[in-house]
């Protein structure tokens, strides 16, 4: 029997009965709220999911030891993120053990992954203080959302101004740290407007340039008119980093900016909903291998992207369905200083595409089976048409557990790094093919005394995009069949302030073609992360998060975050500790993270 098959069976069996067991130790009953979640392109509540999906509420966010984006996914379930830098600067995100290309990012609802390269995917122009919720949609997205959708989909949403309000924060601490936000939000009548800006700072956790600033301003607007809400949003962001050993043993600096400009109408009459989007995303990076001989090697990227997309849901037959479609024009120009000599890095680039969609909801057999199924069809001015179906079902086996299962196809485009780059340590190659994959899942939820969750995954990748070690130079490559099969567990409890959280992930793939020590990017084997948010006197609060992982070829570790705080009226004060026990470890080769941090400040909200 394949290794795969032993692992993949037995390990689901002992999570079974250890939800059960969870299950039925706790005395009170929780209710999930019918939250409407972006799983589908049909509006639907919780309990009515056929897919695996997570989400981040506000409190949580707040509550949490974290100040970035990358933070706060950290500890989501079937989340890798992978930094190479503390506190946002830098980060990969993996879903399932996916490449950091294969996740698709969304900032309500519409896909900003950037089209150079997936480094820059987690360069939004967002405070925490921005986010209402974060929705993790984990397996294939393609037939909802197109390219890069393998691993899963994250879909930001945004607060929305609901009164006038003038928010404060400011946190320092170790390694020159200084966090400084002020938001404000003005509400009259139907029209609401807010903006916020933040600028984050640290350097010195360790040798060579290690330095960070990063500044996020945004905006929203909002209209609630009879017919449907109007929104309008702006951001942008400008990072100075210092790259040491990011992408080789350079002593490297970057700089990016990133525009972001989204309008989002939305139209109710009595039996149809419509949803335009027109959006505009454009991103600068200048890149510099060394620092002490900028002359030497310096990349600079401009690329944008533009387009809308129109989506139509309606009652049909039993249940209801979306259809529509989307059309975007992708830009890039690169140049490159070479020895003092400027000459083209990545090359001047245009390319078109298109998509049509559609999707159908229904629930069947008095409300216990529901279905969903979808297709989508994109078209690339370089790679042609890739059709991407799915089909899940839910079935509610009593009142409180549900069984599901999917099934869908996801295809990527290579990126432009990926096509063209070469510097002294990573060649790109411009005969790449896209990748494909089938993707399989079959879950169990209970939404009873605590809600849980149990999924076992499958991906079989056709035709792999990544990253592979030939003679000291990493050369991109299609590597074929790349097989991955895992196991997730969600365990999560909340009675009034006290909530805890647990969630497991197991993953173990299959690699044909080349040793899987020569990528030069690890997928995680076991995560396990643990939460706990607990009131104290005095109005006080605690809260800690750990995490446990262990990745292909490197150490396995286990890092804490704490923090203590404190309300008064409108006020609150916290003192933080990243790294707790002060754990020495790498998510990335050659690139050792911070130990213990403190800091701490305050919030005015």
């Amino acid at each position: 029997m394949h290794s795969w098959v032993k692992k993949g069976f037995i390990l689901p069996i002992v999570l079974t009965f250890l939800q059960m067991w969870l299950t039925y130790s706790f005395a009170k009953e929780i209710k999930i709220p019918p939250i409407t979640v972006t799983a589908t392109r049909i509006p639907t509540t919780f309990p009515e999911l056929t897919r695996s999906v997570t989400i981040i509420e506000k409190d949580e966010i707040e509550n949490a030891p974290v100040h970035s984006i990358p933070e706060i996914l950290e500890y989501a379930l079937g989340i890798d993120i992978i930094p190479r830098g503390p506190k946002g600067t830098q980060a990969d995100v993996s879903i399932r053990g996916s490449t950091f290309e294969q996740v698709a990012i969304l900032i309500d609802g519409v896909r900003v992954n950037d089209i150079q390269t997936g480094h820059h995917n987690l360069d939004i122009p967002l405070s925490l203080n921005d986010i209402e919720r974060i929705e993790v949609l984990r397996g294939q997205g393609s037939s909802l959302y197109g390219p890069n959708a393998f691993g899963g989909v994250i879909n930001i949403i945004t607060k929305r101004p609901e009164r006038r309000h003038i928010g404060l924060e400011i946190t320092y601490g170790e390694h020159a740290t200084i966090n400084r936000l002020i938001s404000l939000s003005f509400k009259k009548g139907d029209f609401g407007t807010s903006l916020s800006l933040e600028k984050n700072a640290h350097h010195g956790y360790r040798k060579g340039p290690d330095y960070s600033d990063i500044l996020n301003v945004f905006s929203k607007f909002s209209l609630n008119l009879p017919f449907g809400d109007q929104g309008i949003l702006f951001g942008f962001q400008e990072k100075d980093f210092g790259a040491d050993g990011f992408y080789g043993p350079f002593n490297s600096t970057e700089y990016t900016k990133c525009y972001f400009l989204g309008l989002n109408p939305k139209i109710n009459t009595k039996n149809l909903v419509i949803e335009p989007k027109i959006y505009f995303k454009r991103h600068y990076d200048r890149f510099t291998l060394y620092e002490d001989r900028p002359s030497f090697y310096i990349n600079y990227h401009k690329k944008w992207f533009y387009g809308g997309e129109f989506t139509i849901s309606t009652p049909f037959g039993g249940g209801d369905v979306a259809f529509g479609g989307e059309w975007r024009e992708e830009r890039i120009e690169s140049t490159g200083v070479r020895e003092g000599r400027l000459e083209e890095a990545l090359g001047r680039h245009i390319d078109h595409r298109q998509a049509l969609y559609t999707e159908y909801n229904e629930a069947l057999l008095g409300g216990r089976l529901f279905l969903n199924c979808g297709l989508r069809g994109d078209h690339h001015s370089e790679y042609g048409w890739y059709i991407c179906p799915q089909a899940s079902l839910g079935y509610r086996l009593t009142p409180r557990y549900k069984l599901r299962t999917s099934i869908g196809r996801s295809f990527r485009a290579p990126t432009y790094t990926e096509l063209y780059y070469h510097d002294p340590k990573n060649w790109g190659d411009p005969n790449l093919k896209p990748e494909t994959a089938w993707s399989y899942e079959l879950g169990l939820d209970y939404s009873g005394k605590i809600f849980s969750s149990i999924t076992i995954f499958r991906r079989e990748g056709r035709n792999t995009i990544s990253w592979i070690e030939e003679g000291g130079v990493y050369h991109c490559k299609n590597i074929g069949e790349v097989n991955m099969t895992g196991v997730e567990l969600d365990i999560k409890k909340r009675v009034k302030s006290l909530s805890l959280s647990l969630n497991y992930t197991y993953m173990d793939s299959d690699i044909r073609g080349i040793e899987r020590a020569k990528e030069k990017y690890l997928h995680l084997k076991h995560k396990l992360c643990v939460g706990l948010n607990l009131p104290l006197p005095l109005g006080m609060s605690f809260s800690v998060k750990g995490r446990y992982e262990d990745r292909l070829y490197q150490e396995a570790y286990f890092v804490i975050d704490t923090r203590i705080s404190k309300k008064i009226k409108g006020l609150q004060l916290f003192i933080e500790a990243t790294n707790l026990f002060n754990t020495s470890y790498e998510e990335i080769r050659g690139i050792p993270m911070p130990g213990r941090w403190i800091q701490g400040g305050m919030r005015l909200f």
